[in-house]
């Protein structure tokens, strides 16, 4: 016995192992004391069971709905609530791919299915897609009742787009704002049949946004080394930032002729999506943490932001987890958010027709 201890002590392990046993019990503890708990809903298909009955027939936007928490989401609004979908799509051939695995489930899904085809890089093509959707005949009769800004991406490198911004800024955040300069007229209008008590726009943030300093007076990285998880996490902090300028705005601009709109942001959990794997971070916390949830699991918190009677005229909240959260002192700045809105007000300035 007291050899097998000398020859124990004599063993050098080195620092990885002790990393690795150090690294395994935070992941545990993250999992058994943050993580697994029992949700209020087990996924996306329970909240729209709940709610299908007030929004069966009304229209909705999602962006980036050909994978992850978008598809699902689309699915869910049209297959168990039975909205009218339209859903962003960078290509035809994506699109019909999304329309036909949702078929698989409801033959009848594609009547409820309107692709809307644009690369969000690209504003040119945003605008072109916001003019087209106002076109639509179910947009012209009663407007939308629930734009989901959901797109978005990580880049591990820094690209440019022609306009000279980093890509996944306007990927992100400022395509979604060029929408919303196109899309409140339809968001605020009547239904004549009045069946239409408020529209909602849900962006769909992280809890990444929280670990980010912002400048924007370096927006586009020119100054600062660019990491991909930092501009990641910075551009969820601005869709945080867009929802409480938003309800800022709306009351002080109130108006009693047009349906009101809330404004609401949202993390969804730490959810086993493509985006998660296209960084070095993005895998290796995919990796540890084993309170990972699914698509399905994920997509529950923005459905329930769209769908549930506990959201109806909230507007400036951050939800995580079925209830409210707090979210970062920077992204809840006033001055910081509106100085942020101004800056996209004159970058989309030449998109609006």
């Amino acid at each position: 016995y007291q050899r097998r201890v000398r020859v124990l002590q004599n063993i050098s392990f080195g620092p990885m192992p002790l990393l690795l046993i150090v690294g395994g019990a935070v992941a545990l503890v993250f999992y058994f004391v943050v993580w697994r708990e029992t949700p209020k809903f087990q996924n996306a298909e329970a909240v729209g069971k709940k709610y299908k009955t007030y929004w069966k027939g009304k229209n909705a936007f999602v962006t980036g709905a050909t994978a992850g928490i978008g598809k699902e989401l689309t699915r869910v609004l049209a297959n168990t609530v039975g909205m009218n979908v339209f859903f962003g799509a960078r290509n035809e051939q994506k699109a019909r791919e999304v329309i036909e695995e949702i078929k698989k489930q409801n033959s009848n899904a594609e009547a409820l299915l309107f692709p809307v085809i644009m690369d969000q890089v690209d504003l040119n093509q945003v605008k072109d897609a916001m003019l087209k959707l106002r076109q639509h005949p179910k947009i012209v009769e009663r407007g939308l009742d629930i734009f989901v800004m959901n797109a978005g991406v990580a880049l591990p490198e820094k690209q440019v787009t022609e306009d000279k911004l980093e890509a996944t800024f306007v990927i992100n955040q400022l395509s979604h704002f060029l929408m919303y300069k196109y899309l409140i007229p339809e968001l605020q209008k009547k239904d004549p049949s009045k069946n239409k008590e408020e529209a909602r726009i849900v962006l769909v943030s992280s809890r990444s946004h929280q670990a980010v300093d912002l400048d924007l007076d370096d927006i586009n990285y020119d100054v600062r080394p660019y990491k991909g998880v930092k501009s990641y996490g910075a551009t969820k902090a601005f869709q945080i930032m867009f929802s409480n300028h938003f309800t800022t705005l709306s009351k002080k601009q109130g108006d009693q002729n047009l349906v009101p709109v809330t404004a609401n942001s949202l993390f969804p959990g730490i959810v086993r999506t493509e985006i998660g794997r296209r960084t070095l971070i993005g895998r290796l916390v995919m990796a540890w943490i084993p309170g990972g949830i699914s698509v399905e699991e994920g997509t529950g918190v923005p459905a329930w932001v769209s769908l549930s009677d506990e959201v109806k005229g909230q507007s400036g909240k951050f939800y995580g987890k079925y209830t409210e959260h707090t979210p970062s002192k920077q992204s809840s700045d006033p001055a910081l958010c509106e100085k942020l809105w101004n800056m996209q007000e004159k970058m989309v300035e030449k998109y609006l027709v």
